[in-house]
């Protein structure tokens, strides 16, 4: 096979750099796609987890409530079973319920179900009544019927496996319960439901429990409005036994086994049920499970999220598929590029083989009229040097003498003075001329790009400075946010003063009790001392009256000390017995308060659990404040019966007494109506004796009785310490609530101004890049003179003229947007940027060459007027926006708009006239001058030169 020979240089430079091209293309292309797809999986894996977090916390937030109000009703009715008297009644619970569920509209039942007389002990009492069954548990369960009217039924198959499980697994388990989705009758209509159950345990005993159910219509609501990658993914909601709780469209599946949604679902039941999070591609798919824990259960659930990866890799593919037609593009326009390139390169060699060719024959006056420093320049040089050896120096003295200094002079040898000369004079013009014409476009272009920089750093500014803005925005919503919560830590401390000042007076009340027990203990020991006291008299009684009626007298006289004794004996006991009552009317102060403060107790808990996260710590207090008013309301028990036992005592040494009194008062009798009773007397005074005896017995039982009560009374006292210390740390914690609230509004404080200050530092660079785009507008100034001075003048054509026209329309046009974007304050225009009739490019063509070829024709003549008018509206805009009188430029953009209409109008009609071929002579340019070679176009209108026309950096044309 004979091998294929390229003959072209320009062919070899070409296909050599176009296929390099190419290959680094592919590469470049190749490496860019599977970096994108990979880049974009990952952030597919890792979106879809966000996106199942925030439904998995939506969910969340929903279920949680109610599990919340069940937990709170549980705690509430705890007080029942606590010996605290508190007792509520079935009533007053069914109307704690009914009330609960009309507040929450989205749950579906609330209900309660207690052991058998667990609750009342009434049990036989509510058989087959409402809202109970044959057995007369208390059973209600409170719902919505179709109609949504609040119902009364008793709750149905509790006993039962399965349709029991509300039930059954918080009283085996005696833990909050999350009941996986079940169908249950409620007004005779099956419903798919769960239940959040709390249980009632009392010091570890289980009484019943606290539910709320939710209908899962909800779930399925929230799986329906997933909207992720364009519709394309889906969610599953499943719970802790597979069960399908929600399936974004596809509610026919709701309450079925997780088998319909994946094969090998009993893998990712093990990730559901022991609270897992995890993401996986599988079959094309990007899989991902997210748990749902709620409050104390050890039942997760889970939202599994699945994503096609086609929609994931949609926008990689997209840009895979833009990268390669861009690239295809761009290959194809750098050959040909190379391809023009090629040509010019080869171009001299084809010229250089041409001239050497023709010296072959003998013909020696070649031009070689190219230089370049490559090899092909050193080429032509070398044909140079042999051309001016053959035409030897005349030739080269003929070129000088006629002044031609575009001829090449090449130096014989280093020491041809004059050759050398001109060559370097030649050279170093051409280098002059070369360079400012290379630095007046350079500096053309870089005006241009320093404005179109300004620009974007203005544009990037002004982001800046709504960022901020969002920021500063943000700070005062989180201000607001922290202000609210602080309100509510506020109220919570106000609940908690309220637990104090009642834990204060309880604490008043103790020591008012602490100080009558000591009274009592006074008194008590006053009595044991009288008794004493009575019990000797006696004895020495008994002892005159065996010596002798003789001392009659003197029994007389003692019997009637006896009598007093007894008497002030009887009335210290009676006044005992008046205090005693007294404690008891202070033990039911005591009892009083205790029951306040355990309701408040439960009050702070409610409050608490509303709160939700931030009423946990009040919670855990709360409920030892009610533990404590608990422990007083016992002790203040014990003291009450110990004080019923002082008081029998009492009344059995009243009684004693008041016979002790009679019997004296005989005696006494007796021994004045005669001696001959002295025998009664001495059996009266051993009785006397054995009463007193037992009286001071009596008396030390009281007293003993009296030291309990006082140990009683300390005990209280020091658990109503115990409450106030409790009360002062919610306090405290309540008071570091509301300073942590704070720092948080002093942080978000600091935040503000940090925004200030980032926001003053864009304004600063806004004011820089206004200097930046003045600069420009100088530059681009300065480049115009030079490249009116470097370039040479072009002649025109029709269309050349007509595309003038066009440009002129396009200008004056675009100063109505620019006044426009001035009022609405997108730029800053002064009045000295805007340049007269004359200085404009339509007023040098319309003063300039226009006037010489167009001055007969009336559309031109015509266009003087509102040419001047508008600039004159456009400067007087321009000072009305400096002034801050809006309306005038309000005015001035009606009256720019209606001119740059009629100045368009005026311009097509010259353009019009000039395709009509209408023009009988236009002149030439006093600017430029026609080429030679030049021929008269077919076209009536002669070719003319126009002025060449310079954008400035702002966009005018100058």
């Amino acid at each position: 096979m004979k091998r294929l020979e390229i003959k072209s240089i320009q062919t070899k430079i070409a296909l050599s750099a176009g296929i390099c091209l190419l290959v680094l293309a592919v590469i470049l292309i190749g490496y860019a796609a599977v970096t994108l797809q990979s880049k974009s999986m990952q952030a597919g894996q890792e979106n879809a987890l966000a996106v199942s977090q925030v439904e998995a916390a939506n969910v969340q937030a929903e279920i949680v409530v109610a599990l919340e109000a069940a937990r709170t009703l549980a705690q509430a009715l705890e007080t029942v079973k606590v010996d605290n008297g508190i007792n509520l009644s079935r009533y007053e619970v069914n109307a704690i319920l009914k009330r609960v569920l009309v507040d929450n509209p989205s749950f579906l039942g609330i209900y309660t179900l207690w052991e058998p007389n667990a609750f009342d002990g009434l049990d036989s009492q509510y058989v087959g009544k409402a809202g109970h069954d044959d057995t007369g548990r208390f059973i209600p369960y409170w719902n919505r019927d179709a109609d949504g009217n609040i119902v009364v039924e008793p709750l149905a198959g509790y006993e039962e496996a399965g349709i029991g499980d509300y039930y059954q697994i918080p009283k085996n388990t005696k833990r909050e319960t999350i009941i996986d989705p079940y169908v249950y009758p409620i007004q005779g209509v099956d419903t798919l439901l769960t239940s959040l159950v709390v249980p009632v345990i009392v010091d570890g005993q289980f009484y019943g429990i606290v539910g709320v159910d939710l209908r899962l219509n909800f779930l399925q609501e929230i799986t329906d409005s997933v909207s992720a990658y364009d519709g394309a993914a889906r969610m599953v909601l499943i719970s802790n036994n597979g069960t399908l709780s929600g399936v974004t469209g596809r509610p026919e599946l709701v309450g079925q086994y997780g088998t319909e949604i994946h094969e090998d679902f009993d893998e990712d039941l093990t990730i559901i049920q022991d609270g897992l999070m995890y993401s996986a591609i599988e079959d094309d798919t990007v899989e991902v499970f997210v748990p749902i824990n709620f409050g104390n259960t050890n039942t997760p659930w889970s939202v599994n999220l699945l994503i096609p990866t086609e929609k994931i890799m949609a926008e990689a593919v997209v840009a895979t598929t833009r990268m390669g037609g861009i690239g295809a593009v761009l290959s194809l326009l750098a050959i040909f590029l190379l391809w023009i390139m090629a040509r010019q390169i080869a171009k001299p060699i084809r010229n250089i083989t041409g001239i050497a060719q023709k010296m072959a024959e003998g013909d020696l006056d070649q031009n070689i009229d190219f230089n370049q420093s490559d090899e092909i320049g050193q080429l032509a040089d070398a044909f140079r040097k042999m051309t001016a050896f053959l035409n030897e120096i005349a030739f080269t003295a003929r070129r000088l003498s006629e002044g031609d200094l575009t001829a090449e002079i090449q130096p014989v040898s280093e020491k041809d003075a004059l050759g050398n000369a001109f060559s370097q004079m030649i050279s170093d013009l051409r280098q002059l001329v070369s360079e400012v014409a290379k630095n007046a476009q350079d500096l053309n272009i870089a005006s241009g790009g320093l404005a179109t920089t300004a620009d974007q750093a203005g544009q990037a500014a002004n982001q800046i400075n709504n960022a901020i803005e969002q920021v500063a925005q943000g700070s005062v919503e989180q201000s607001k946010s922290v202000n609210d919560t602080t309100q509510t830590v506020e109220q919570i401390t106000k609940a908690i003063d309220g637990v104090a000042r009642g834990a204060q007076e309880q604490s008043s009340s103790v020591t008012k009790t602490a100080e009558t027990t000591m009274q009592i203990t006074t008194a008590i020991s006053e009595v044991t001392a009288n008794a004493q006291a009575g019990a000797e008299g006696a004895s020495k009684a008994s002892q005159t009256a065996k010596e002798g009626a003789a001392k009659i007298e003197d029994t007389v006289k003692g019997m009637s000390t006896i009598k007093q004794q007894v008497d002030m004996t009887g009335e210290k006991v009676q006044e005992m017995g008046r205090l005693s009552e007294q404690v008891g009317v202070i033990l039911e102060t005591i009892d009083d308060i205790a029951s306040q403060t355990n309701l408040l107790a439960l009050n702070a808990a409610i409050e608490a659990a509303r709160a939700g996260e931030h009423g946990k710590g009040f919670a855990v207090v709360a409920d030892e404040v009610r533990s404590l008013a608990e422990r007083t309301a016992t002790a203040t028990k014990e003291v009450g019966e110990l004080i019923g036992q002082v008081q029998v005592t009492v009344k059995h040494v009243v009684t004693a007494m008041a016979q002790s009194a009679q019997e004296v008062d005989t005696g006494v009798e007796r021994a004045n109506q005669s001696g001959e009773a002295l025998q009664n007397i001495l059996a009266a005074i051993d009785e006397v004796h054995v009463k007193m005896t037992d009286i001071s017995v009596a008396t030390e039982q009281v007293e003993a009785s009296s030291n309990e009560l006082a140990t009683a009374m300390d005990s209280v006292s020091a658990v109503v310490e115990e409450n106030t210390a409790s009360t002062e740390e919610m306090t405290a914690g309540a008071s570091e609530v509301s300073e942590a609230f704070q720092n948080v509004a002093s942080i978000t404080e600091e935040v503000s101004a940090s925004a200030e200050e980032v926001s003053a530092s864009a304004e600063e660079m806004s004011a820089q890049v206004k200097e930046v785009s003045v600069n420009a507008e100088s530059l681009a100034g300065m480049a115009k003179k030079l490249t009116l001075v470097v370039s040479e003048f072009k002649l025109g054509s029709q269309d050349q003229i007509v595309a003038h026209l066009e440009l002129f329309k396009e200008a004056h046009l675009t100063w109505v947007v620019k006044l426009k974007d001035m009022l609405a304050g997108k730029i800053s225009l002064s009045a000295d940027e805007v340049a007269s009739d004359k200085e404009c490019a339509l007023g040098h063509w319309y003063f300039g060459r226009g006037k010489a070829d167009f001055q007969s024709l009336p559309a031109f003549v015509a266009l003087e007027e509102p040419h001047y008018a508008i600039h004159e509206v456009a400067n007087a805009a321009a000072r009305a926006y400096q002034d801050g009188d809006y309306a005038a430029v309000e005015k001035a953009i009606e009256d720019a708009t209606r001119l740059s209409t009629q100045i368009v109008e005026l311009l097509d009609d010259i353009e019009l006239y000039i395709m009509s071929g209408k023009e009988q002579k236009v002149q030439q340019s006093s600017m430029g001058a026609i080429n030679e070679r030049t021929a008269v176009s077919e076209s009536p209108v002669q070719e003319l030169e126009l002025e060449p026309v310079v954008i400035s950096a702002n966009g005018n044309q100058e």
